[in-house]
């Protein structure tokens, strides 16, 4: 079994718009221990199934992803893929990005393909923005398209809280209604002398709590209880509280007991 870890954006710039259509982004990004499952075995034919979760082949861009590396790379096998997904899909979190990245990186390990890093991060940058970094399970200054990665040391809490209201939001949509671009901030210096995550944004939230009244409603009661400690991640609907602490969390679940709530590691390493 092959563990997907979910991302977390503590602070998401767009720089502008480039000639591709694609944004120009600026992040700091965490991995945390909530993962997605898969399980590769070879095949005749490439297969991806779900566990909880439903979607059109023609849509899947992980089956899209599949058929088009064993198309590449003649000597690879086909594959049927089962994944349970325990990343809320729609939830900011990168659930399909770390799905398209741990499955690469499995095969270029057990396949032989030999791909450096550079290398896999130029191969899968077409297919997403996240996915280059989810390639990777440490904190880092990300930058351009997803595809410039630069692994840095931060001060973080062990473990953080995830509030999920079960809602899926359109990424497509969020970035369709960007309107106003910030300037470069992120370098190593500026991260280390962040001091309890203020200076950090997402140039998104605004957006999405314009467009959905029930983030922005938790956002602001959350931001009244536990002040410069609430952010949405990427394009949401994912808010993170920035504690561990296990009271915190209980009132938490308490509050809204009808969402996914839950508390998280924070990867450091590998």
């Amino acid at each position: 079994m092959i563990k997907a870890y979910a991302k977390i954006n503590l602070g998401l710039n767009v720089l502008g718009k480039l000639e591709n259509g694609y944004h120009e982004l600026e992040m700091l990004n965490i991995k945390i221990s909530l993962h997605d499952e898969i399980f590769i075995e070879e095949s005749k034919t490439n297969k991806v199934t779900y566990e909880n979760f439903e979607i059109e082949e023609k849509n899947d861009l992980i089956f899209k992803f599949i058929n088009e590396l064993t198309d590449n790379y003649k000597n690879l096998p086909k594959f049927k893929i089962h994944i349970k997904k325990n990343i809320p899909v729609g939830s900011g979190m990168g659930g399909t990005s770390s799905d398209i990245a741990s499955i690469i990186n499995y095969i270029n390990s057990e396949y032989n393909l030999n791909f450096t890093y550079q290398q896999l991060i130029e191969y899968v940058k077409p297919y997403g923005t996240d996915i280059c970094y989810c390639l990777f399970n440490k904190p880092a200054i990300v930058k351009g398209v997803g595809d410039v990665i630069e692994f840095v040391e931060l001060k973080l809490p062990n473990s953080i809280i995830i509030i999920n209201p079960k809602i899926n939001i359109s990424t497509k949509e969020i970035y369709q209604n960007v309107k106003e671009y910030s300037e470069h901030i992120y370098n190593k210096e500026y991260v280390e002398a962040l001091k309890h995550f203020k200076g950090l944004k997402n140039d998104l939230e605004k957006i999405v709590r314009s467009i959905n009244p029930t983030i922005d409603t938790i956002i602001k009661k959350l931001n009244e209880d536990y002040p410069n400690k609430v952010r949405l991640t990427g394009s949401g609907s994912t808010i993170v509280l920035y504690s561990g602490c296990r009271k915190i969390f209980k009132r938490v679940k308490d509050m809204y007991p009808d969402y996914e709530i839950k508390r998280v590691d924070v990867l450091k390493g590998e």
